[in-house]
């Protein structure tokens, strides 16, 4: 469980790191790479991907702490399944937040939806809702289980 904990804590801080580096980032592509100056586009886009960025931090944060309850063999503890639930909302919610930012920005910056637009919605909202039904379904399933334990351990 200690990898376990080590993989979420090095995502954790690999996306920290990587929230505040975009907007750096992006000024620099956009002024060498593509030649634009004198727009805010790249502040733009920087806060939509802070925007999209806050569920799936929230959702990594709730994912360490599942990972230190059972790491302290408290794997049958309440608070499980209410962090399951709350990794489900966070996905789904990603989904919504993440398909709304781009369709603002490509209706407002008049970026029509080609190939680079389109694959990354359908990409990101498969995965986002794949992760949010299972986050679901696992967050049901493990209640179900911690409530047999109990019945278990009542009986004998």
């Amino acid at each position: 469980m200690k990898v376990l904990h080590l993989v979420v804590m090095l995502g954790i801080a690999l996306t920290l790191l990587a929230l505040v580096a975009t907007p750096l980032v992006m000024t620099a592509y956009f002024k060498s790479g593509l030649g634009i100056t004198g727009t805010n586009l790249d502040t733009i886009i920087s806060a939509a991907i802070f925007i999209c960025a806050i569920p799936y931090v929230l959702a990594l944060f709730d994912l360490k702490k599942v990972c230190k309850l059972i790491a302290a063999d408290h794997a049958y503890s309440r608070k499980i399944p209410q962090s399951l639930k709350r990794i489900s909302i966070y996905a789904a919610s990603e989904v919504v937040i993440f398909n709304i930012v781009t369709f603002v920005l490509c209706y407002t910056y008049d970026m029509y939806l080609y190939a680079l637009t389109v694959l990354p919605l359908i990409v990101i909202s498969i995965i986002g809702a794949s992760i949010a039904l299972l986050s679901f379904v696992f967050s049901n399933l493990y209640k179900q289980v911690i409530e047999m334990k109990e019945e278990h351990e009542q009986t004998i």
